[in-house]
């Protein structure tokens, strides 16, 4: 009888010499209990489905850190995708963007299909990267710092790519062999650029000083897992602590508060943040000095101006530079003045809208840090001039050079161009520099002197924008007049008051701020259990009315009297405001309260009836009251 072998390819099973019928009940039993979970030789085996390998981008005016980087990823894109020959050149003329493709095809007369990948990529390296000395690339490679909240695995890896260009290596005088101490630089950037200075400290005064540069990092990385896990344990048992310490318990009766002054206002601040039983949130306090108490007031808005933004050719030439073929625009740009702002910024958003591109700007070195601490990335720079109109009408204009960023969409403007524009001064910041002064004591008058001005200080002759006094606190009250009360000298006197008291209780600048009253605020008297009513929608102004009422707006919040509502702010009470006119047709604006005065409470005024206050006149006596 014949064997037989089992029909699995790779299996060595055979059967005896039996009978046919015997051999396939034994082949079915060998199946069943040895090729069970195989699958049948003809079932076809499925492949993965990957995902498919991304083609690495390259763009003019690099840096060589940048392209080592695009080699590594192109050496990994062409062995994953195994692509050869002309499809492998047209693979890598698509890896650069447009600008770069067009300045590739300029330069070589037409298309570098026809040519092999090693002369692509050479043609390539000649207009990707920026050439720059060595010494260039060591030199920000020792200035380069750990951000804040950076890992330190991270900032190695930056101090890696750029030392990959910094070519640490010295040849060896006896064995010809390059010896690369690319190591022992790094380990001592990495100490000196920490961002925290405790682990300075402590790396600096371990007892052991020999440290590789793994086991620097190591022992940084140490100290930041502890110093996380510190901070999170601290702000649990912080948080723990919170709740238990509750001052009134939710189950006992809630004693009376003791009675405190009206102007008590930070105690009674105090007293709400430990009278609950987990963190409060408060709203923006502003310390009046005037009334001595704390006063909720948002921040004041950040100070932006607009001025007239424009790129010249003129200035680019002064340099020795080509200027860049643009159209010659003049754009109104609001600015933000930052006198902590070292160098003007703009963001490249702002820089394309007089038509420049990337590839304009100026090739820079300089590194800027925001006040994070986080350094900021410099796309390069171009120059602007900036102009702008005073009040007096005269124009003032500077010439920036301005680093363009990615991580702002805003223009700032430096301390150097808001003192250009007579924004601050030269000295700022100067402590007392902006307050003025007062006026010298009376005694500095004699009754002989007949000049009637009064002495000022150097500084309380300055005068408002408007060429108004500077407006002051009221001089010390006169205790003697300075010249004799009679009739030949009733002129003077009268002068002589005007000037005393013309930068106080004369100054009528309606451009500067009244000055604040001492004493408590004045408080409405109404019912707290009221319902607040808000009206949204104003009654229209009448258009021959709009420009009066708009100016007497602006200068009562010139004069401080009143105060814009800050955006964000929940709006309870508004009321309308009523414009009507006066005897001599101007406009008077008026306020209905209608609202308000359902939930008021009033005092008593009692005056008397004018019958009667005429008839408590004496007669032939004459009666002044001022009010």
């Amino acid at each position: 009888m014949p064997k037989h072998k089992c029909p699995f390819p790779e299996c060595t099973y055979k059967t005896e010499d039996i009978s046919d019928e015997l051999a396939v009940v034994m082949i079915t039993i060998h199946n069943t209990g040895a090729h069970t979970n195989t699958p049948a030789p003809t079932q076809l085996t499925q492949a993965c489905k990957v995902e498919r390998v991304k083609r690495p981008n390259v763009c003019a005016g690099g840096s060589s850190e940048e392209w080592s980087y695009f080699i590594t990823r192109w050496q990994e894109y062409a062995e994953a995708t195994k692509i050869q020959g002309k499809e492998k050149v047209i693979q890598l003329l698509e890896c650069c963007d447009e600008n770069l493709r067009k300045d590739m095809t300029r330069n070589e007369g037409g298309s570098l299909v026809d040519k092999t990948a090693d002369e692509v990529m050479a043609a390539i390296k000649k207009l990707a990267v920026r050439a720059e000395n060595i010494m260039v690339a060591r030199v920000e490679l020792h200035n380069m710092q750990q951000d804040r909240d950076e890992p330190i695995r991270h900032f190695e890896a930056r101090l890696r790519g750029q030392a990959n260009i910094c070519k640490f290596t010295i040849p060896c005088p006896t064995c010809n062999v390059d010896l690369n101490y690319t190591e022992q630089i790094l380990r001592d950037i990495v100490t000196r650029g920490l961002a925290d200075h405790e682990i300075q400290l402590d790396l600096l005064g371990d007892k052991n000083q020999d440290m590789s540069l793994e086991e620097v990092i190591q022992f940084i990385e140490a100290k930041e897992a502890g110093k996380r896990s510190a901070g999170r344990l601290q702000e649990a048992q912080s948080l723990n602590a919170t709740r238990k310490t509750v001052c009134l318990q939710k189950t006992k009766p809630k004693p009376p508060l003791p009675q405190k002054a009206n102007n008590d206002q930070e105690g009674a601040i105090f007293d709400s943040l430990c009278s609950t039983s987990c963190g409060i949130s408060i709203d923006h306090h502003l310390y009046n000095q005037l009334n001595d108490c704390w006063v909720r007031q948002s921040s004041k808005p950040q100070p932006f101006i607009t001025l007239a933004t424009t790129v010249c050719p003129e200035d680019y030439k002064t340099f020795g530079m080509t200027p860049p073929e643009i159209p010659r625009r003049r754009l109104q740009i609001p600015v933000m003045a930052d006198t902590g702002c070292q160098s003007c910024l703009a963001s490249m958003k702002i820089i394309e809208r007089f038509g420049l591109q990337q590839k304009d700007l100026i090739p820079v070195t300089m590194r800027m840090v925001a006040a994070n601490n986080k350094g900021i990335n410099i796309l390069g720079a171009t120059i602007l001039r900036f102009s702008g109109r005073s009040k007096s009408g005269a124009t003032l204009e500077t010439r920036q050079i301005t680093y363009v960023t990615s991580d702002s969409e805003r223009l700032f403007l430096s301390r150097e161009a808001c003192v250009a524009f007579g924004m601050i001064s030269e000295t700022f910041p100067t402590v007392g520099e902006a307050s003025p002064l007062t006026t010298l004591p009376l005694s500095d008058a004699s009754p002989g002197n007949t000049n009637t001005t009064p002495k000022q200080t150097p500084q309380s002759a300055l005068t408002a924008p408007c060429n108004c006094p500077l407006r002051q606190k009221p001089p010390p009250r006169p205790t003697q007049p300075p010249f004799p009360a009679n009739n030949a000298n009733r002129a003077h006197l009268q002068q002589w008051f005007l000037d005393y008291y013309a930068a106080s209780t004369f100054n009528t600048c309606e451009h500067q701020p009244l000055p604040l009253m001492h004493g408590p605020p004045m408080r409405l008297m109404v019912n707290p259990d009221a319902t607040p009513v808000a009206h949204h929608t104003p009654i229209p102004v009448p258009l021959h009315w709009q420009e009066d009422v708009k100016a007497g707006l602006d200068r009562d919040v010139a004069l401080g009297v009143l105060e814009p509502v800050p955006i964000g702010e929940p709006v309870t009470w508004c009321h309308r405001m009523v414009v009507c006119a006066k005897k001599n047709g101007q406009p008077r604006r008026t306020v209905d309260l209608q609202a308000l005065n359902l939930h008021a409470t009033r005092e008593t005024h009692h005056t008397q009836s004018p019958f009667h206050q005429a008839r408590s006149v004496p007669t032939n006596k004459k009666k002044t009251i001022f009010d």
